[in-house]
């Protein structure tokens, strides 16, 4: 009976454990229990299980995350964020500099040289403008270019310099501002212009040099696009000079743009710097050199009535001159006369032998001679005008 009792006993207690063990459930996907069956424990966030009755929770991979609880999948990290975590409920973001262009990504890109990103969380970078360059990976920021530099491009990792004769004063240009006639630069990413010196000119743009001014020319001022001409009274026969220089004493130049000044004639003088023309000697005086500054006087016994003349002539026979400036000579007084050129003063007439036997009377003076004369000489014309026309 006792075996009977303890036999019946033991069915007993199967058939209510196997009913207790039907009326349990396996966990669903999302959810784990120490056996697998109910009650069940969901799983956390970063967490996941795809499959029903685990006794455990999976970690999300790398590059995916899962920020709900219960769930039976991970979720991959969106473009611009990135997970190199397992087990993660939230995607961090690309920070400044890099990016990522795809999903479930376990690590962002540095942006490469020529481009950045100045913003967290992004899926591309943003190429420099022109004007801009970016010369290292994983920047935030473009640089501008520096003064004496250019970039007419975008994406550019340097910029370019500008060349000569071509500057940039600001930063950050995408083109060379070219030196203005009068200016010049010879080296290569110059930020400003020189003026051309003195004595220098430039009359183009863009240039790398400046030019002498010619001979005969002159630019006292710099930074000029044109040379001055020197004008009449100067002179210049060197080349790249700020100056004209003046005609000396004695020397004149009536054209514009001499080498040199002309020596004034014989004739002429000039006693002051700077001038035009030479003057001509006044009658009364001469000079007979070149480049002279005055003019000489003639002498007693000289005249000369006529200005600009290179020398003075001797007084004829019966005229003199007894002072210094004479422009004519004077006539001797009938009763006197003078033996050679050049005279200073007359002399009493001298009365030969032989004028006396002549004259009828030896105190009869010039002008009685030729009174006496005059007579004979018109009768003899009469008669040979008389024989001409019977002929």
């Amino acid at each position: 009976m006792r075996t009977s009792a303890h036999t019946m006993a033991v069915i007993v207690f199967k058939i209510f454990f196997s009913a207790m063990v039907s009326a349990l459930t396996e966990c669903p996907a999302g959810s784990f229990s120490f056996t697998g069956q109910t009650p069940c424990t969901l799983c956390e966030p970063g967490t996941f299980q795809p499959d029903s009755g685990k006794t455990f929770c999976l970690k999300c991979p790398q590059g995916f995350i899962q920020p709900g609880f219960g769930e039976s999948s991970c979720v991959p990290c969106e473009p611009g964020t990135y997970q190199s975590e397992t087990g993660q409920k939230e995607c961090r973001l690309c920070k400044t500099g890099t990016f990522q262009a795809l999903i479930g990504q376990t690590h962002c890109i540095a942006c490469s040289e020529g481009s950045v990103q100045p913003f967290e969380g992004n899926n591309t970078c943003i190429a420099c403008p022109p004007g801009t360059f970016q010369s290292e990976e994983g920047e935030e920021n473009c640089e501008p270019c520096p003064e004496g530099t250019f970039q007419p491009f975008d994406g550019q990792t340097t910029c370019l310099p500008c060349l000569s004769g071509f500057i940039q004063a600001l930063p950050g240009q995408q083109v060379c501002e070219s030196c203005n006639a009068g200016t010049f630069q010879p080296d290569s990413a110059a930020g400003y212009c020189l003026l051309c010196a003195p004595g220098f000119f430039q009359p183009f743009n863009g240039q790398n040099y400046c030019i002498p001014c010619n001979a005969g020319s002159f630019q006292s001022l710099a930074g000029q696009p044109a040379c001055n001409i020197c004008e009449p009274g100067s002179y210049q026969n060197l080349r790249g000079q700020d100056r004209c220089l003046l005609c000396e004493p004695g020397f004149a130049e009536p054209l514009s743009g001499s080498l040199s000044c002309t020596p004034c004639a014989p004739g002429s003088y000039q006693p002051l710097v700077g001038y035009s023309q030479c003057i001509a000697c006044d009658a009364g005086s001469a000079q007979p050199d070149y480049g002279s500054t005055s003019c000489i006087q003639c002498e007693a016994g000289f005249a000369q009535p006529t200005a600009g003349q290179a020398s003075c002539f001797l007084c004829p026979v019966g005229t003199y001159s007894d002072q210094k400036g004479a422009t004519t000579c004077t006539a001797c007084p009938d009763d006197e006369t003078t033996d050679k050129e050049g005279a200073q003063k007359c002399q009493k007439r001298v009365i030969h032998n032989s004028s006396a036997k002549k004259m009828t009377c030896a105190s009869t003076n010039f002008s009685e001679t030729l009174f006496l004369i005059i007579p004979s000489l018109l009768l003899r014309w009469r008669r040979k005008l008389k024989a001409l026309k019977l002929s």
